[in-house]
């Protein structure tokens, strides 16, 4: 059982003063997800222009540049798909 509050304390503000911790503390972390991914991609990038140097003197085919950019597309394509799915999923509960 809870005792009772003392008097002139208001519950209301305090839990409003929570959420605003709450929602810096989330919004920070966002902030700091979205940097590591973008240093993320920075290394997926360089590593993919220093395997591009390595790999000069082999000729790719017209075939195989097309190969790579359906490939591509329908990986992008399978994760909006997904990630649209999970989005709906989450709306319809």
């Amino acid at each position: 059982m809870s005792s009772p509050s003392p008097e002139g304390t208001d519950e209301g503000t305090d839990k409003a003063a929570e959420r605003k911790v709450t929602h810096s503390t989330r919004h920070a972390g966002a902030w700091i997800g979205i940097g590591v991914l973008l240093a993320l991609l920075a290394l997926a990038l360089l590593y993919l222009y220093l395997g591009w140097q390595v790999g000069t003197g082999s000729e790719i085919s017209a075939a195989g540049y097309f190969a790579m950019i359906v490939g591509g597309l329908v990986t992008l394509a399978l994760g909006i798909g997904l990630m649209a799915l999970i989005f709906w999923g989450r709306k319809i509960d």
